[in-house]
Formats: C-alpha cells, sequence, structure tokens
C-alpha cells in the first residue's frame, strides 16, 4: 500500500497527468438523442485537497437532498458522519468497456454490440 493521506498531512499532497471518464451529452433535456464522449481532465500540480474538495461537494449536495425526508430528525448545527463511497473505480476507455463486457458474457464484440443496440431501440420506444 503506498502513502495514506490523511487531513495532516493533505497539504503535502500535488496531482499531475490525465484522467478520463464517460459523459453523455443530449442537446436537450428529455431528448433521446445523445452522444457519448470522453472527457480528459489533466492536472497540472494540482493540490489534492482541491479534488477531495470538489468531490465531496458533488456527495454534499447527494446527501442534502437525500436528507430532506429526514429533516425533522436532523439537529441544527451537529456533525453527521458519512461514509464515503466512491465512484465506479479507475476511469477505463468506453470501448475498452464494452471489451471487457463481451469478453465477460462470452460473446464476440460484433454479437455484443447488437445486443446492446437491440436493447436501447427496445428503451427508446
Amino acid at each position: 500500500m503506498g502513502t495514506v493521506i490523511t487531513k495532516a498531512n493533505l497539504n503535502d499532497f500535488v496531482i499531475s497527468g490525465e484522467f478520463d471518464i464517460a459523459a453523455s451529452v443530449r442537446p436537450e433535456k428529455g431528448s433521446k438523442e445523445s452522444k457519448q464522449v470522453t472527457l480528459r481532465f489533466r492536472f497540472n500540480n494540482e493540490p489534492i485537497a482541491n479534488v477531495i474538495q470538489s468531490s465531496l461537494k458533488d456527495k454534499r449536495i447527494n446527501w442534502q437532498v437525500g436528507a430532506r425526508n429526514k429533516f425533522n430528525s436532523l439537529v441544527d448545527r451537529s456533525v453527521v458522519v458519512v461514509e464515503y463511497k466512491g465512484g465506479k473505480g479507475p476511469a477505463v476507455d468506453p470501448m475498452t468497456q464494452l471489451v471487457n463486457e463481451a469478453t465477460a458474457a462470452g460473446k464476440s464484440i460484433e454479437e455484443y454490440l447488437k445486443e446492446k443496440v437491440a436493447e436501447l431501440k427496445r428503451r427508446a420506444s
């Protein structure tokens, strides 16, 4: 295991390099048309604290939405401990992911893609 990053040593670390994540874009909300792209984030000695804060901001928003139904049980100015559940794991190129899924299903990539397209058509109709 590598170096453990804690609140105490957080400011000692920076991140550099490129990291990919798949994204889907629609021309407008509710549209059936979409395009798949890969976002390549470039980090150049970015303090790891900034990356963590950005990630936690999104988690905070999700928690706030879910907490609305228990508003009356929350104590004002209290500390709520939340277990961090990360993303899906390391970013994988979308094409590599399709090949891996086809292989795991024991199918050729062509056969697997035909099934996926048929499934998407069923969902769209």
